[in-house]
């Protein structure tokens, strides 16, 4: 009985182990990530943060040139975040109207990237796009 107990503790934990999405480090990112961001202005600096499929997040300062890592969603908050980019169809959008400051969602993946960016006044973009935007920022900053 001792051996089934403790051979069952062993799977399950080899199990865990073995199911645990690999951490990631900041020069060694994936392929998949959801990159959102805003630049400009008189420095002309660009802040981006990259969210991996796994809840990890990394910042990004093009002043200083780093990347470093920020506290990790759980799994199934990254999870939602990126089916809510895929229902927003963002690979269809052709939207490129940055202005002085601008924001940018990027959707980077193996062998592709779709970015959209605004921040020019003649040009709104779409509501549920920024609203997309401003929570994802929202959540990543309270996190």
């Amino acid at each position: 009985m001792h051996r089934l107990f403790l051979f069952s503790v062993g799977t399950l934990l080899a199990f865990n182990v073995g199911c645990k999405a690999p951490d990631y480090t900041p020069t060694e990112l994936p392929t998949s990530q959801i990159a959102i961001g805003s630049g400009g202005g008189i420095t002309g600096m660009v802040k981006e943060y990259i969210l991996l499929e796994n809840g990890q997040i990394f910042l990004k300062n093009s002043l200083v040139d780093t990347l470093s890592e920020l506290p990790t969603l759980k799994r199934g908050q990254a999870r939602k975040i990126y089916q809510e980019m895929s229902a927003l169809s963002l690979d269809t959008v052709n939207f490129i109207h940055p202005g002085n400051t601008y924001r940018y969602i990027c959707h980077r993946r193996e062998n592709s990237e779709t970015r959209i960016t605004w921040g020019d006044l003649q040009h709104e973009i779409h509501p549920e796009i920024e609203t997309f935007y401003e929570k994802l920022i929202e959540l990543i900053q309270s996190n």
